[in-house]
């Protein structure tokens, strides 16, 4: 792929090969397969981006408070997501790349339908900042994780326009930022990832802590279940990456 022309800030990829990268002067290149696709440029003040996982759409959220999309099938630019207060810094798609979490300076979630754009959801718990934010495979779920290491599990259903959400389940055993969230494939264990260097699997209806997985010596920064839910990927900061047996856990 050919390279910025500037340091590369954040990268997001989607299942189907498209790789999307913004660059430290607010440019965001994407490509598919090794092909650029298009470039994006004129938002500024980034802070987040998102791929969905179909890598039909992008997301990029900026320090006001806005969320800008755009549909990468068509190239067009989708009307920008508005409510957070203060930068938003934190975006996840659902599996389906129908809904949208965000969360920013204001410590609230919002979830979006897309490509609609009507705000489904505010949920509301966090007394600090809210560092990472994944949706169970169904999208009835949405985890977050904050940078004190508290999780909280919110019920998305039935949805109900505008709705502001109370937590079904906290957990908060961990002792650093989490840094990233991920459900397994069925659904029924959510996995976090801690700045502590330690990751947690968790019951994800009841919010019941089921293991403790150590032996990082460094900042966890990204998990990841593999597609037969039977083993949990950790990378961390160093470049560290282990595989962990998760279905023992089960």
């Amino acid at each position: 792929m050919p390279s910025h022309n500037s340091t590369v800030r954040m990268v997001a990829a989607a299942g189907d090969g498209t790789v999307a990268a913004l660059g430290a002067n607010q440019t965001v290149r994407i490509w598919r397969n090794g092909q650029p696709l298009r470039t994006l440029a004129g938002v500024g003040g980034i802070r987040s981006l998102a791929l969905s996982p179909d890598g039909q759409y992008i997301a990029l959220g900026d320090l006001r408070g806005a969320i800008h999309l755009w549909d990468l099938r068509t190239g067009t630019k989708l009307k920008p997501l508005t409510g957070t207060a203060g930068a938003v810094t934190v975006l996840s798609f659902s599996d389906d790349g129908t809904r949208l979490a965000a969360a920013g300076a204001d410590k609230v979630v919002r979830v979006w339908e897309i490509p609609r754009g009507e705000q489904l959801y505010e949920c509301r718990a966090h007394q600090f900042d809210i560092s990472a934010l994944a949706f169970s495979p169904d999208a009835r779920t949405l985890a977050s994780g904050g940078v004190d290491g508290a999780i909280y599990l919110w019920s998305l259903y039935p949805p109900i326009d505008g709705e502001e959400q109370r937590p079904i389940a906290e957990m908060s055993e961990h002792t650093d930022s989490i840094s990233s969230l991920a459900f397994s494939p069925d659904g029924q264990t959510l996995a976090s990832g801690c700045l502590d260097r330690t990751l947690k699997l968790w019951d994800a209806v009841t919010g019941r802590e089921r293991a403790t997985l150590a032996g990082h010596t460094n900042h966890v920064a990204r998990i990841a279940f593999a597609a037969n839910g039977l083993s949990l990927v950790s990378v961390t900061e160093d470049g560290t990456t282990k595989i962990w047996r998760a279905d023992r856990y089960r």
